[in-house]
């Protein structure tokens, strides 16, 4: 992007205080919605160190659908099949924790 980017206490930048794979993410499968192609990537790089499937076409076997708006095609297919509808600060506090 023509800058240096401020890395302090940014999950993707720093080791991750917890196990990995992290227990309970194994039967997780993401997809995302809303996000640029650079945080669809590093989110992509998380989910499967993390342990979890993650897919770029939203389906009925996906889990959770990370979004950062309550709006748009694929958060309503989600909210009518029933799925989680989460933000990556969701996984970034699991992590975390």
């Amino acid at each position: 992007d023509g800058c240096l980017w401020d890395t302090n206490g940014h999950i993707f930048y720093s080791p991750l205080p917890c196990c990995v794979p992290l227990p309970g993410f194994e039967n997780i499968r993401f997809c995302v919605s809303q996000y640029d192609d650079k945080d669809r990537v590093l989110l992509r790089n998380l989910c499967f160190v993390l342990g979890a499937k993650f897919v770029e076409k939203l389906t009925k076997k996906v889990t959770h659908l990370i979004c950062k708006f309550t709006y748009g095609t694929k958060y309503e297919a989600a909210c009518k099949w029933g799925k989680q509808c989460i933000t990556a600060e969701w996984i970034y506090e699991c992590v975390s924790q």
